[in-house]
């Protein structure tokens, strides 16, 4: 789920870059937390959002943390 929440937060990226190029704005990005059900939105600039990316970092709402991750099936079965 996280790596899904990431894809969308990334195209809410490339959309912003095309309407905000002075990086003037505050988007809203999705919690990449992966908790079900969670709804929360994170307002940042552009230029946050890359800084957030380019250290590996998880976009979090505040008091979120990253949910554990789930194996897939096959990497569980050793395939």
């Amino acid at each position: 789920m996280r790596g899904l929440l990431g894809e969308v937060n990334r195209s809410i990226r490339a959309l912003a870059a095309t309407m905000d190029t002075r990086d003037s704005l505050s988007w809203q990005f999705v919690c990449e937390c992966g908790e079900e059900g969670c709804s929360e939105r994170v307002g940042l600039s552009l230029a946050r959002y890359d800084a957030l990316k380019e250290a590996d970092g998880a976009l979090l709402a505040p008091g979120h943390r990253l949910t554990r991750i789930e194996p897939l099936a096959a990497d569980a079965a050793g395939m």
